[in-house]
């Protein structure tokens, strides 16, 4: 063993150099956060995205709605048999969406509220 052996937590220390020796693109800071406003945008881009969502699942139940009403009142029973499960599915898909816009429009208002 050397005289004055050094700690292994020593040398690990003394391996790093102090921050103001490290090169430029090494200094990081602590947490890297995102340009102020950053999240903001986001918010507004999920809630924008998530209505458009739904509004496509929206315009699916009315188109299939209009098809079963004509179908109905064309007598044509065997054709509105078959779109009552997919109105009902597109029913489902539509209040799904809607429900997703509701928690991002909430979660965009929560992070505007931070900038006021």
């Amino acid at each position: 063993m050397p005289p004055h052996a050094v700690p292994p937590a020593e040398e690990e220390e003394a391996a790093i150099p102090p921050s103001e020796e490290r090169a430029p693109a090494e200094r990081r800071p602590a947490e890297e956060r995102p340009a102020l406003g950053t999240d903001l945008v986001e918010a507004r881009r999920a809630y924008r995205e998530a209505l458009e969502r739904y509004n496509a699942r929206a315009d699916e139940y009315n188109a299939i709605a209009d098809d079963l009403q004509r179908a109905e009142n064309g007598a044509n029973p065997q054709h509105a048999e078959v779109l009552r499960p997919r109105l009902e599915g597109a029913r489902n898909a539509a209040e799904h969406a809607r429900f997703d816009a509701e928690a991002l429009r909430a979660r965009m208002e929560e992070v505007q509220a931070k900038y006021r």
